[in-house]
């Protein structure tokens, strides 16, 4: 599907999941290197950016965030930058290009977009929009890590375990693509003299604060995600090593009790309290006495 946005001289189009004969129409309107449809047909592995005469190519990732694991947790974007067009290509919907497309098209009607008067602008309305978009997925994260440090000190820490653990995947998918964007847009400043005016130099270092932006709150949620993890191993370390104690306290108690009575039963004729009336309440009787003695002892000892 193509849709097309115009705003002054500048073009922008954007290619959504779009078909051989899209991309080849596209390329041929505005004289894109051959080698660049090829591309375009199906997604790329890395990114990377691109100069050529008359336009500049980039390949860009972003993580999304999904609960549903099955899902591509990646939207690759790939951008041409010509002198007065820019074209975007993605293989599914992307809801900030799709949000950031009504709001560009609503700020032309009222004349409120005055200050996107070059490609250069162009595009870093567009980044700026993409990274937000991210910001915003990522303080759905802060949330979820808010709500799985109540349920640590609320005594869930079993089955906050795999939730921990989610999430991290989660930020790892985040990173991997995040990491490759920097080199990408050192790469797009050095070049910034090839298509965009001597202003552009004020937007790039705007497009890597936004970029630092993002970036800078992945590394919190990674080291949130890092304390809480070493929180909630802590609590259930400690409880676990609760539950063994008061296990082997139990075990400690029952064998002597147990081989006691055992010996008291003995039908033996040394045995003092065999065949005495109150046989079984004297047993008892010793038995109870043995565990206060214990249980004052341990206790002394402050093993309890």
């Amino acid at each position: 599907m193509i849709s097309r946005h115009k705003h002054k001289n500048l073009t922008w189009v954007d290619l959504e999941s779009p078909s051989r004969e899209d991309i080849s129409a596209v390329v041929e309107e505005y004289g894109i290197d051959p080698l660049i449809e090829a591309e375009l047909l199906k997604p790329s592995e890395r990114a990377k950016v691109d100069v050529y005469p008359t336009f500049m190519y980039l390949i860009l990732h972003f993580p999304k965030y999904t609960t549903n694991k099955e899902r591509e947790s990646l939207q690759e974007i790939d951008f041409i930058i010509g002198k007065n067009f820019v074209i975007t290509a993605h293989y599914e919907s992307v809801n900030a290009l799709y949000d950031f497309s009504k709001a560009f098209e609503t700020s032309t009607i009222l004349k409120r977009s005055e200050n996107i008067d070059n490609t250069g602008v162009l595009l870093y309305t567009l980044l700026k929009a993409l990274y937000e978009n991210m910001e915003r997925e990522m303080e759905i994260m802060s949330n979820l890590l808010r709500d799985i440090e109540r349920k640590i000190f609320a005594g869930q820490e079993l089955e906050m375990v795999q939730a921990l653990s989610n999430i991290n995947k989660t930020l790892i998918d985040f990173r991997r693509p995040l990491r490759a964007h920097l080199e990408i847009l050192k790469s797009l400043e050095k070049n910034e003299d090839a298509f965009f005016t001597p202003k552009f130099k004020h937007y790039i270092q705007a497009i890597m604060g936004e970029y630092g932006r993002a970036w800078n709150q992945l590394e919190s949620n990674k080291e949130t995600v890092i304390d809480l993890r070493e929180a909630n191993d802590s609590l259930f370390s400690a409880k676990t090593n609760s539950i063994m104690k008061n296990l082997t306290i139990m075990s400690f108690l029952t064998f002597p009790l147990a081989l006691l009575v055992g010996i008291l039963d003995m039908e033996t004729a040394s045995n003092p309290i065999a065949g005495l009336p109150n046989q079984f309440w004297i047993v008892v009787g010793i038995m109870l006495g043995s565990i206060a003695v214990m249980l004052l002892f341990f206790k002394h000892r402050r093993w309890i």
